[in-house]
């Protein structure tokens, strides 16, 4: 399970930063506007508590498993927050 975990962990992060940077690339190279504040600091955030959650760890639990998932509704609370109270887009 430890291993599985991790693995499912390493390929999360490393598609979101992909993604992320293919996405960074179209709207530098392209000029297009950006509109994407909210969501890419929620994704980082992310990142960062995920990474820091396995480096921290021997070995994956369910509760560890259980928290990964809870941290997809943490994103949309971040960016819920991010857009309608800080006011970025």
């Amino acid at each position: 399970m430890t291993y599985a975990l991790s693995c499912l962990l390493g390929a999360g992060i490393m598609n979101n930063t992909f993604c992320l940077g293919i996405f960074l690339g179209l709207v530098y190279f392209r000029g297009l506007a950006w509109e994407f504040t909210a969501e890419t600091l929620a994704i980082i955030s992310i990142q960062l508590m995920i990474g820091l959650m396995v480096y921290f760890r021997k070995g994956m639990l369910l509760i560890h498993g259980c928290v990964v998932l809870l941290f997809y509704p943490l994103a949309l609370m971040i960016v819920f927050v991010l857009e309608n109270y800080v006011g970025w887009d």
